[in-house]
């Protein structure tokens, strides 16, 4: 049962005997303080409900905030400003009655006429006769209880509640605590009653901050460190008036990095005996196992801390308010405040270091084995202890990479010291598995060649599957550099059947992707159909490894092959259950999703959605980018070309097919960027300038004997373009017939729609209309059983008069209502591709003034800066000029390339 202490006479209370004066006063309030407007705005609001309740870490500026509202608002208030002593109920209420009379003279005598002399109030009996004497006040009144988390006694909450719950509609309570306090405010909440400002409101904003150290504090920093100052500190108050005390006492003589340590070694020591120590026992060791950690839930808390009881520690720890930040709505996933988790650190440090490596370890196992490999690998790193490190990533990096999470997996390998990762062949391995699809071959071949030298040793360290994976990845990477990726354009499937044989049979999975290898091969080489059998074998191992990656590639592919097959209705499908196989293992957000961007993104084009083209594509090569993987580089920036050269955009196209000519130039294999002359060449031909295809085409002289592939069937559609262009029908029409018949033998029916289309367009051209009608015909019912739009667009100005002539009793219903929608596609590209040439002549010289040309031209003939200043009759230092103003408005940095620009947009001409 809880003590009470008499409370007494009001004279005694009026008077103070034996109570500390200044609980019962309002703080003074600082003369400069940064005022927060928007929660002053917010305490003004209190008087439309009973209770307010104002929570936040320690120093976080409530008590100032309620100050500040009470200098601006001049309401009558009563304060009392509580701690430990204050849990016994007579104290608490002999402390209320002193404070409430304090406030206010006539409410000190409503209060007496009640009281005796000698009587002792229980709580309930004091609530009565306070709301009784609080209903004849005329005006608002507040009370306001300091440090509320001070009190712990069940007595004095239910009196508190009971007052609440009683008190008058002109009576206000307000309540600052670092917890949350432990009444029932789900009655209050519902019924609107109760009004809070949470601790994560009671944080600086950036303005609050910058304010902060121009006005109250000022010191000379400038935007950027002071948003570093805020970021650092996370909006706490109190560690930000830490940090301006010392930049105050340093005036600037110390650099910024200097004065933040000092004050944030200020802030640990305040941490410490503020907020840890003062805490039990058991929430200690609580905070002191979690603390390190960069977040944490409630299994990684029992699993370091070895406390049965860590789900009630851990929702003391963030009723209490001592520093801990939910990092979700559904309160899973925990982290400290920064400077909290670094204080900790620090002591352990200094104190038991060995036991915070431990507990490091023992966090990057759970983290690893739920499948939080960030996690995982950041404690095993923070650990400092690099073998175990690199034992985990042995463990594990097979499915950072079957996450396509490849930009996390070089990270951290980039992280071991040297001497670590050149013993760890599997490690090494593994990281060619990366840059293989960055065509750094070279940097691969030289790790393979290093292994070769003593293979025995380099594998010693392993045995059993580990050592079987080692040998298998070998054999995976001699053959796919050697017959595929040294030159994508024209591999050698039949090698790499040699390879699938030679994987041993525990290690399945390679098979399965040296299949899908086979399978680009046979996409390169126009082969869909072979494509689609490698498939076939590569599905069983694939699904039966479970490992994600190789699945989506597997549907990458298939989506691919059934597209080149003309089955773009099949392709979306495929994608489609893709996704959702991401989405069923709630990885749709992960970088996998982006394997399917690219696909899904030619499905998009074909139908005409050029807005989603664009989108898609630019998200998969955005990622590209960042990993450096050149098939997405190349592919997604073809695709993006392709978008942008539908709505008409000729820089942005001009510069997409750049990048992937740079992309290939720069590693190595211009071979798979030879098709950016023939993309260039139909980007001319769109804009009626043939004179650059014309080129092209001279150069290439694509020919039907040479060996088919994929590149070959554009470049000789490209070429098939150019001569009906130039009204040289029959050789366009010889061409389109072979390469159609050459097409249907490997099933490459989107290809062959494409033929037919421009088919069609030369049969008409040359007045042969019913045939011309005949073969649109099938290029209409093939289009629209499968949902292509597209290809007809890049003939529209050709086709459009024969699709204009085609008569409704030829063609089915279906057939007709698909010529309708492919007609209105023509006619609103039609008119965007005049608007496109129309901007494209205005803009094409970039800027340049005609003197400008005539130096670049000079320059293309060869000659040198003084010559051309010479034949021009001005200064050598005039041409320089004209150079530097000629390099910025091509965006280029030397002098060849700012030929190659200029002849890319056709400048040096006349």
């Amino acid at each position: 049962m809880e003590r009470v202490t008499p409370i007494g006479s009001i004279e005694d209370t009026r008077s103070n005997s034996g109570l500390i004066r200044t609980k019962i006063d309002i703080p003074p309030l600082k003369s400069k303080l940064v005022e927060r407007i928007r929660l002053l705005d917010r305490l003004s609001e209190s008087r439309n409900v009973p209770l307010t309740v104002v929570s936040g870490v320690a120093a976080s500026g409530k008590t100032s905030l309620a100050c500040q509202w009470i200098e601006r608002e001049r309401p009558k208030v009563a304060w009392y400003s509580l701690d430990k002593g204050d849990n016994d109920i007579g104290l608490f209420s002999r402390y209320l009655l002193a404070s409430l009379a304090s406030a206010d003279a006539g409410l000190a005598s409503l209060i007496s006429r009640g009281m005796q002399d000698g009587r002792a109030f229980t709580g309930y009996q004091m609530v009565s006769h306070l709301v009784q004497c609080l209903s004849d006040l005329p005006s608002e009144f507040y009370l306001v209880l300091d440090d509320y988390h001070s009190i712990t006694g069940r007595a004095i909450h239910k009196t508190l509640l009971a007052f609440i719950d009683r008190m008058p509609s002109n009576m206000h309570v307000l309540i600052l605590t670092r917890h949350d306090i432990p009444l029932s405010l789900s009655p209050l909440r519902v019924r609107n009653r109760v009004m809070e400002i949470s601790a994560s409101e009671m944080q600086f904003t950036e303005q609050e901050i910058e304010l902060f150290f121009t006005d109250i504090i000022p010191v000379n920093l400038p935007p950027r460190e002071i948003r570093e100052v805020g970021k650092q500190m996370e909006g706490w108050v109190g560690g930000l008036q830490l940090l301006g005390l010392s930049l105050r006492e340093t005036k600037g003589s110390q650099e910024i990095g200097d004065v933040l340590a000092k004050s944030k070694r200020q802030v640990w020591e305040y941490l410490m005996d503020e907020v840890i120590r003062v805490q039990p026992p058991r929430v200690r060791a609580f905070l002191e196992g979690t603390a390190p950690l960069g977040r944490f839930n409630i299994d990684v808390a029992r699993e370091v801390t070895d406390l049965p009881d860590a789900g009630e520690l851990l929702e003391t720890i963030y009723k209490n308010k001592l520093f801990l930040v939910p990092l979700d709505g559904s309160h899973k996933w925990y982290r400290y405040h920064r400077l909290l988790s670094e204080a900790v650190k620090e002591r352990m440090r200094l104190s038991a270091p060995e036991r915070l490596k431990a507990l490091y370890r023992r966090a990057a196992l759970w983290f690893a084995r739920s499948g939080y490999l960030e996690d995982a690998f950041e404690n095993a790193f923070a650990s400092e202890d690099f073998e175990f490190a690199a034992d985990l990533m042995e463990d594990y990096m097979l499915q950072i990479n079957d996450r396509y999470e490849y930009a996390s997996g070089s990270r951290w390998l980039a992280k071991l010291p040297d001497h670590i990762f050149r013993s760890r062949a599997l490690l090494r391995l593994h990281d060619c598995g990366q840059k293989i699809e960055c065509f750094r071959l070279a940097d691969i071949e030289a790790v393979l060649k290093d292994i070769e030298k003593d293979r025995e040793q380099a594998f010693d360290r392993y045995d059993g599957r580990k050592r079987a994976y080692c040998e298998d990845v070998c054999t995976y990477f001699s053959h796919v550099l050697r017959y595929y990726y040294r030159n994508p354009a024209h591999p050698a499937p039949e090698q790499l059947e040699k390879a699938f044989r030679m994987i041993s049979p525990e290690n399945q999975l390679f098979a399965g992707y040296l299949k899908t290898v086979i399978a680009w091969s046979h996409i390169s080489l126009g082969d869909p159909l072979k494509a689609e059998a490698a498939l076939q074998e590569a599905s069983p191992p694939i699904i039966s490894s479970g490992k994600l990656w190789a699945r989506v590639l597997w549907f990458r592919l298939s989506a691919t092959v059934q597209r080149m097959q003309g089955h773009l209705r099949t392709s979306d499908a495929i994608l489609q259950d893709g996704f959702e196989f991401l989405q069923q293992r709630n990885l749709e957000l992960t970088p996998l999703r982006n394997v399917l961007y690219v696909p899904l993104a030619w499905v998009f084009y074909q139908r005409n959605d050029i807005e989603n083209t664009l989108k898609h594509a630019g998200v998969a090569t955005s990622y590209g980018e960042h990993v450096g993987f050149v098939r997405d580089i190349m592919e997604g920036n073809l695709l993006l070309f392709l978008g942008h050269k539908a709505v008409g955009k000729t820089k942005e196209s001009e510069d997409c097919l750049r990048k992937i000519r740079l992309v290939t130039e720069r590693q190595g294999i211009p071979e798979a960027g030879l098709s950016t002359e023939s993309w260039f060449a139909r980007l001319w031909m769109a804009e009626n300038d043939l004179r650059y295809a014309a080129e092209w085409y001279q150069r290439r002289r694509p020919s039907l004997d040479e060996p088919f592939s994929t590149q070959l069937v554009h470049d000789c559609m490209a070429g098939a373009e150019l001569l009906i262009r130039e009204k040289r029908y029959r050789k366009a029409e010889a061409i389109l017939v072979k390469l159609r018949q050459m097409c249907v033998e490997r099933r490459m029916m989107e290809a062959v729609l494409d033929i037919d289309i421009a088919y069609s367009a030369a049969l008409y051209a040359e007045k042969r209309r019913e045939r011309a009608a005949e073969v649109m015909e099938g290029a209409l019912s093939f289009a629209e059983s499968e949902g292509y739009v597209r290809p007809f667009l890049d003939y529209a100005a050709m086709i459009f008069p024969l699709l204009s002539d085609m008569k409704a009793a030829d063609l089915s219903l279906r057939q007709f209502l698909h010529l309708k929608t492919v007609m209105a596609a023509c006619t609103v590209d039609n008119k965007g591709l005049v608007g496109a040439t129309t901007r494209f002549q205005k803009d094409r010289s970039r800027g340049l003034t005609e003197r400008e040309v005539e130096i670049l031209r000079l320059m293309a003939a060869g000659f040198r800066y003084q010559e051309i200043a010479t034949k021009m009759f001005i200064s050598f230092e005039t041409v320089k000029t004209h150079v530097k103003h000629v390099f910025g408005k091509l965006e280029v940095k030397t002098s060849t390339q700012a030929i190659r620009r200029a002849q890319d947009l056709r400048l040096l001409d006349g």
